[in-house]
């Protein structure tokens, strides 16, 4: 695929996966295989059910959740894209309770895209941000 095919199949997978958590769409734009590399607080997932898992927790979290992309850049087979997430935290979300806050989750992946589907997704979020909003931590200057 061109660069700009893999940028618009990054785009889909925000709007599509994302702000919709369409499993339909879902089925095209990611590969049955799908390798989803996280952090501690996202652990690794290896298809496309289990991708999609994640995504319906964190949309039960922040129901409202908004995915905007913020910046993309392609080189190869790769899209890096950083995103400006936004929801408000009315569900559990990995064991913390409602918060009711609204939360901006700044977050950047690396989509290895490979006959039209993302295979793999290298993310990496700001956690402390989110958890400093949610209450859970102090924010900087000791006020939660």
């Amino acid at each position: 695929m061109s660069l700009e095919g893999n940028k618009a199949i990054a785009q889909r997978f925000c709007d599509e996966v994302w702000n919709s958590g369409d499993a339909r769409a879902a089925g095209e734009i990611l590969a049955p295989r799908i390798v989803r590399h996280g952090g501690e607080a996202t652990p690794t997932t290896t298809d496309r059910d289990a991708y999609m898992e994640y995504v319906a927790a964190l949309r039960r979290a922040l129901p409202d959740l908004r995915c905007s992309i913020v910046q993309m850049v392609a080189e190869g087979d790769t899209v890096a894209v950083r995103y400006a997430i936004r929801g408000t935290h009315l569900g559990e979300w990995a064991g913390i309770a409602p918060s009711g806050r609204v939360l901006d989750y700044p977050s950047v992946d690396f989509l290895r895209i490979h006959d039209g589907q993302i295979q793999e997704v290298f993310g990496l979020a700001d956690s402390g941000a989110v958890l400093r909003q949610m209450g859970v931590i102090p924010a900087l200057g000791g006020k939660a």
